[in-house]
Formats: structure tokens, C-alpha cells, sequence
């Protein structure tokens, strides 16, 4: 059973992604190919309908340059 706070991470996150990828100025062909991730799914994950794993996580981290728990973080929390 998911947790309440399940929905609002993946929206969080799914933020988080998207504002990076557009910071680096990537389309999210682009972005998939670096990723090595398909581009339907990251745009899930941008969407927040998908729960990454963490080597997914390290991976999309790892081709926008940024620590992952960068990611994770919370905007809403400070």
C-alpha cells in the first residue's frame, strides 16, 4: 500500500529532473541518450508516475552532473 507521502517525492522529484535537465538546456531525447534511459520513461519520471531506482537515479544524476540526493531534495521543505 503506498505511503501517503509516496506521491508527493515523485512529484518532488519528478520537479527536480525536469528543472535540471532544462537548466542544462537538454530536450529529453538528448537528456535519454546521455542517461542511457529511454525517453518515455523520464518523462514518467518527470511526471512523477514512476518510482526510479536508485541506480536509475545515479544514473540521471550522473549525465546532468549533479550529486543525486540533488535530486531528492525537497524545495518545499527549505
Amino acid at each position: 500500500m503506498p505511503r501517503k507521502n509516496d506521491h508527493r517525492i515523485l512529484i518532488s522529484f519528478g520537479n527536480n529532473l525536469k528543472r535540471r535537465r532544462k537548466e542544462k538546456d537538454l530536450s529529453l531525447r538528448q537528456f535519454a541518450a546521455l542517461a542511457d534511459i529511454d525517453h518515455a520513461m523520464i518523462d514518467r519520471y518527470e511526471r512523477g508516475e514512476t518510482n526510479p531506482s536508485l541506480t536509475t537515479i545515479g544514473k540521471l544524476a550522473e549525465a546532468l552532473e549533479i550529486e543525486p540526493y540533488e535530486l531528492l531534495l525537497d524545495k518545499k521543505k527549505g
